[in-house]
C-alpha cells in the first residue's frame, strides 16, 4: 500500500504499511584492498618486461578477456580501525550495526506484478507522481507525528500549452537534443599535444566513459525495495556486494586503455577500481592514440594541490550550539547531543559512530585530542592512509608523521571536525570547562579516516592530483559508509577554466557522489586576486557533485554573538559564477554556503594548539569547511535519530538539508562585520545559502520538567517553535511537468506559522560534456509558492525562485501577518532540458531526480528559559536559543 497523501505530517509509516516480501540476502562486504589491490604507487618508468608485468598486475589480463564477473570472497571488511582499537570492541561494533534497524520509505511499500513503486514505476495507476518523503509536523499544542514513506503527489503535464493554474506561464521547451559537447582536453594541454615532441612524456590523468549509467544509491534502493535490508550492516552487506560488482565492470571498461598504454611506451600508475581513471607517464604519440579512442573522455595533465588558507587571525565562536550542548551537566538537563557519536557515548551502545573521510596533507594522528580519552587507548582516527607510498596508491601508515607534517594544515582541518579536550585529552589540564569545549571539534565524536596526499617531509613529490585521485577512489570502499568527504585543498587549472566542472578531478567527485558519499570542497581563497567578475573557485568545487564552502569573517571582535550574528563574506573568499556570463562557472552560483573559516583554537602538528600570533597562524577556506563537514555529521546524527529515517543516506538528501542551513546572507560588499541584504530567492555567489546557521528539528519543551533535585528536563536549546514542520524528500520529474506538494496535506497552515524556507537541488551528469558556448539541454528547473483556494486549485503565486543556470533554488517566504491560516502548495517545474533518451542515473530515462527540503514554524519563540530573547553575560549582549529565520538583517549593536 502507498500513502496517497503527500502531506508530510500524516504520510503512513513504515509500521502501518505492508514491507516487500523476502528475507535478507546480504551480500560479500568488500575490503579496501579487495578493492585497490591493483593500484600501484607513482614511480619512474620501468622498462621492458618489469614494466609489462606491472601493467598486467594493475589491470590484470584475464579481466580483460574473461566474461565472467569479478566476485568478492568471503573475508570480512579489513580492518582500518587504529591499531589501538581491540578486536572485541570491532566486533561489538559489528554486531552494533546488525542490532539497529533500518529505516527508509522504501521499507513501507508492497512490489505489486509491475515492480516497486518510485523504483521501478514512476507514477501511481492512478497517474500521480511517486516521491520518497520524510517528515515531523508539530502542532500548536506540541503534539507530534512523523512519517517515512513512499508518497503520490499530483503532476501535471504541462506539453507546452499555455493553459491556467500551474501551467499558465510554461513555454515550449527549446531544442533538448542540441549539447554543447567539451573536447576531450583543455586548451592549454591541447597547445602543449601540438607543440611537444612525439617522444615526449607528461603524466596524466585519462578519464575513461563509465560502465553503467545507474547510480550506486538507486541501485541500494532496489535492495531495500525488495525487503533485503533490515539492519545497518543489511545496508553495509548489500553495498560491499554491488560495489564488488561494479569492480568488474569498470576494470573492463579500462582494458582497452590498457592494450594501447602497452602498445607504446607508456607506464601506468594507477587505475581505479570504481572510478575509471588512469593515471600514467605516456609520451605524446601514445597520448595522441588515446584521444581518438571513444571510450576516452578526456586527458589532462596531472594538477598539484594547493592547501587554502591565508594568513589571519581570527577568534572562532559557536555555530552548532542548538546542537551540541556543554558537557559540563548531565545530558538529560538538555537533550543528547548530536555530535556523530550516534549514540555510542550516551545511550550505552557499542561505538557505532558515524564517520568522515579526510583528504588533506599529512597529519599527525598521534595528537591527543583524537583520541576518546586520556589513555590514548582507543583512536577515533579509525583509517590513517598514506596516498604517496612504495606498496600502492594509498595505504595504512605505520606510523603518525610527528615532527615532519610541514604545516599544520592537516592536523588542523582534522581537528576541527573530530578534535576532543572534553573527556580528559589533555592530561596536563590546560583545556579544561569552555576552554576544553572551544578547543574542540564540532563532530567530536565521529571517527575519521585520514588520506594524506602531499608526502612527509624527505620524501619524492610523486603528485598530489594523483593521490587525491586515489584517495577519492579509496574512500568508496569504506564500510560502515562515511557520511561525508572534507577536501580543504585546491588543485591548479586556472582560471576561468576552472569553474568549468568538468576537469578529471571534478568528475571523480562526481563518480563519489554516484557512489553514494557526498565531498565538502573549499571554495578557495582568489577573490581577490581574480576580480569580483571572475569565477574563482578552485577544482574541484566547481563539480555539479561536490558542495562548495565560502568564508565569512568578523575581525572586530571574538565574542561568541560577533560569530552566530555578524560576519561578512571575506574579501578573498572565491566567488562562483554569474547568470548572465556562461563563461565565469557557466551560471552556476556553486559556492553553496559560507563557513567562519578562521580560528586561534586549532590543533597543531606538534601535539597542541596553532599559536594564534604565531606566523603559522591560519584562517581561510580551508577551515570554514571542516565546520560544514562537522555539520554534515551532527544533521545525520539528528536525523537518523530524531527523524527516524536513514533516507539522508542518498548524499543528494544531505545536499539539499545542508542548504537549508543558510541564513541568506548575500552581497559582496557592505557595512563593517555586515552582509549586504538577505535573498527571498535564489543563492549568492559568495555566500551562497548564507551563513551556517544549523537547525534542529525538534521542539522547544512547552515548560521544563522537574525532575528533582534541582534538575529539570527540556527538549534543547536549538529546537523549532510550535507549530512547525519538516520535510525533506525525492522525486523523479521530466521536462514540461510540474509537480505539486501541498503542505499540512492542503489544509489551512496552523495559527501562529509565520515562516517557510524551502529549497531544491538536482544533481545533472550531463554538466560533465557541456562545452564553452552556452547549451540548451541541462536541466532547468523552478519553483513556485502558490496559495490554493478551499479546493486546492492554485490562485496566486506568492514567491517564486526561476534561475535559468543554476542547479538549486530557494524560497523563503515570512509575509506580515505569518503565513497561518493559508493554504499553501510547493510547484516543482520542470521548464526543459531533460532529454527522454538519457539515463540521468537514478530514475528511469528522460526523468531527472531533485532533492527537496523544507521547514515552516513560528518565529516567537516566547517559551520561558528557551525563547529568543537579549541579555548580557560578562558584560557582553549575549541572546538565548537561535536567530529567528525572518530577521531582516544582523544586529547591529554587538
Amino acid at each position: 500500500m502507498i500513502d496517497h497523501r503527500n502531506n508530510p505530517g500524516i504520510h503512513a509509516t513504515s509500521r502501518e504499511l505492508p514491507r516487500a516480501n523476502g528475507m535478507s540476502t546480504r551480500g560479500h562486504e568488500v575490503s579496501p584492498n579487495e578493492l585497490d589491490g591493483r593500484e600501484s604507487r607513482i614511480r619512474p618508468p620501468p622498462e621492458g618486461e618489469a614494466r609489462a608485468a606491472r601493467q598486467h598486475e594493475i589491470l590484470p589480463q584475464e579481466l580483460c578477456h574473461s566474461s565472467g564477473t569479478l566476485r568478492a570472497d568471503n573475508r570480512s571488511p579489513e580492518n582500518t580501525h587504529h591499531p589501538r582499537s581491540s578486536k572485541e570492541t570491532q566486533h561489538a561494533a559489528r554486531e552494533a550495526l546488525r542490532r539497529e534497524f533500518f529505516h527508509h520509505p522504501l521499507r513501507s511499500i508492497m512490489r505489486s506484478s509491475i515492480g516497486a513503486p518510485f523504483v521501478d514505476v514512476v507514477d501511481s495507476p492512478s497517474g500521480h507522481r511517486y516521491m520518497l518523503r520524510d517528515s515531523v509536523v508539530v502542532d500548536p499544542h506540541g503534539n507530534r507525528r512523523k512519517a517515512s514513506s513512499v508518497v503520490e503527489v499530483p503532476v501535471t503535464r504541462c506539453e507546452g500549452r499555455r493553459e491556467s493554474g500551474t501551467c499558465h506561464e510554461t513555454s515550449p521547451a527549446p531544442n533538448q537534443s542540441r549539447l554543447s559537447t567539451k573536447s576531450k582536453s583543455s586548451t592549454a594541454f591541447r597547445e602543449r599535444l601540438q607543440n611537444g615532441g612525439l617522444s615526449d612524456h607528461l603524466q596524466v590523468i585519462i578519464r575513461v566513459r563509465r560502465a553503467t549509467a545507474v547510480t550506486l544509491t538507486s541501485e541500494i534502493e532496489r535492495a531495500i525495495a525488495q525487503g533485503q535490508v533490515h539492519s545497518r550492516l543489511d545496508y553495509e552487506a548489500t553495498r560491499g556486494r554491488l560495489l564488488a560488482e561494479r569492480v568488474s565492470l569498470t576494470t573492463r571498461q579500462l582494458c582497452r586503455v590498457r592494450d594501447v598504454i602497452l602498445a607504446g611506451e607508456g607506464d601506468i600508475r594507477f587505475a581505479g577500481s570504481l572510478s575509471p581513471v588512469i593515471i600514467a607517464n605516456l609520451d605524446i604519440r601514445t597520448i595522441r592514440r588515446l584521444l581518438q579512442l571513444d571510450e576516452v573522455e578526456g586527458i589532462e595533465e596531472e594538477p598539484s594541490a594547493t592547501p587554502e588558507y591565508f594568513r589571519e587571525t581570527i577568534s572562532m565562536g559557536e555555530q552548532f550550539d542548538q546542537y551540541i550542548e556543554p558537557d559540563s551537566v548531565p545530558f538529560w538537563t538538555l537533550g543528547i547531543p548530536y555530535d556523530g557519536s550516534h549514540g555510542d557515548d550516551y545511550l550505552g551502545d557499542i561505538p557505532v559512530a558515524l564517520s568522515v573521510g579526510i583528504i588533506d596533507g599529512a597529519t599527525n594522528s598521534n595528537h591527543p585530542a583524537f583520541f576518546t580519552d586520556g589513555s590514548k587507548n582507543v583512536s577515533r582516527i579509525v583509517g590513517h592512509y598514506g596516498c604517496n607510498n612504495a606498496k600502492s596508491a594509498c595505504s595504512p601508515k605505520a606510523s603518525p608523521c610527528f615532527g615532519d607534517c610541514g604545516t599544520d594544515h592537516g592536523t588542523s582541518v582534522a581537528g576541527l571536525i573530530i578534535g576532543d579536550h572534553t573527556h580528559g585529552q589533555d592530561v596536563q589540564n590546560k583545556y579544561t570547562g569552555w576552554n576544553a569545549r572551544q578547543t574542540s571539534g564540532m563532530a567530536r565524536r565521529a571517527r575519521a579516516h585520514i588520506y594524506d596526499i602531499a608526502p612527509s617531509f624527505g620524501q619524492a613529490d610523486y603528485g598530489q592530483g594523483a593521490a587525491a585521485i586515489a584517495a577519492i577512489q579509496h574512500v568508496m570502499t569504506i564500510s560502515p559508509k562515511p557520511t561525508a568527504v572534507n577536501m580543504s585543498q585546491g588543485f591548479s587549472w586556472g582560471f576561468p577554466d576552472s569553474c568549468n566542472g568538468n576537469d578529471p578531478m571534478s568528475v571523480t567527485v562526481n563518480d563519489l557522489f554516484e557512489h553514494g558519499i557526498l565531498l565538502i570542497k573549499s571554495a578557495g581563497n582568489a577573490a581577490a586576486e581574480e576580480g569580483i567578475g571572475v569565477c574563482s573557485v578552485t577544482p574541484p568545487g566547481s563539480a555539479i557533485g561536490a558542495f562548495t564552502v565560502g568564508n565569512y569573517i568578523f575581525t572586530l571582535s571574538s565574542t561568541l554573538n560577533a560569530v552566530r550574528f555578524a560576519g561578512q563574506i571575506a574579501p578573498n573568499s572565491s566567488r562562483g559564477g554569474v547568470s548572465d556570463d556562461y563563461a565565469h562557472g557557466r551560471g552556476r552560483t556553486i559556492v553553496d554556503i559560507a563557513a567562519y573559516g578562521g580560528s586561534s583554537h586549532m590543533l597543531s602538528q606538534s601535539g597542541g594548539l596553532v599559536d594564534p600570533k604565531s606566523k603559522e597562524s591560519q584562517s581561510g577556506t580551508s577551515f570554514s569547511t571542516p565546520l560544514v563537514t562537522a555539520a554534515a555529521v551532527v544533521i545525520t546524527d539528528h536525523y537518523v535519530r530524531v527523524v527516524e529515517s536513514f533516507l539522508i543516506q542518498d548524499p543528494g538528501v544531505l545536499y539539499a538539508n545542508l542548504l537549508l542551513m543558510g541564513d541568506r546572507s548575500a552581497g559582496l560588499k557592505g557595512d563593517e562585520g555586515q552582509p549586504s541584504y538577505k535573498l527571498n530567492s535564489g543563492f549568492d555567489r559568495g555566500y551562497g545559502a548564507g551563513r551556517m546557521k544549523l537547525r534542529k528539528f525538534d521542539s522547544f519543551a512547552a515548560s521544563p520538567l522537574d525532575l528533582g533535585g534541582g534538575w529539570q528536563l527540556s527538549l534543547g536549546r536549538g529546537g523549532m517553535s510550535p507549530p512547525w514542520g519538516y520535510s525533506s524528500g525525492v522525486g523523479c520529474i521530466s521536462s514540461g511537468e510540474s509537480l505539486q506538494i501541498y503542505l499540512n496535506n492542503g489544509e489551512p497552515l496552523p495559527s501562529g506559522a509565520d515562516v517557510l524556507k524551502y529549497v531544491i537541488w538536482w544533481y545533472d551528469r550531463r554538466h560533465e560534456s557541456i562545452g564553452d558556448s552556452p547549451l540548451e539541454g541541462i536541466a532547468n528547473i523552478d519553483v513556485f509558492l502558490w496559495g490554493c483556494d478551499e479546493k486546492l486549485q492554485p490562485v496566486t503565486i506568492l514567491a517564486s525562485s526561476e534561475s535559468p543556470t543554476d542547479n538549486k533554488e530557494r524560497i523563503f517566504y515570512a509575509p506580515p501577518g505569518g503565513i497561518g491560516g493559508k493554504r499553501l502548495m510547493i510547484e516543482i517545474r520542470a521548464v526543459s532540458g531533460i532529454v527522454p533518451e538519457y539515463q540521468y542515473g537514478n530514475c528511469k530515462p528522460g526523468f531527472i531526480r531533485v532533492y527537496d527540503a523544507y521547514f515552516w514554524e513560528s518565529s516567537a519563540r516566547q517559551i520561558s528559559g528557551l525563547r529568543w530573547e537579549k541579555g548580557i553575560v560578562d558584560g557582553t549582549p549575549s541572546w538565548t536559543g537561535v536567530e529567528p529565520e525572518d530577521l531582516p538583517s544582523p544586529f547591529n549593536d554587538l
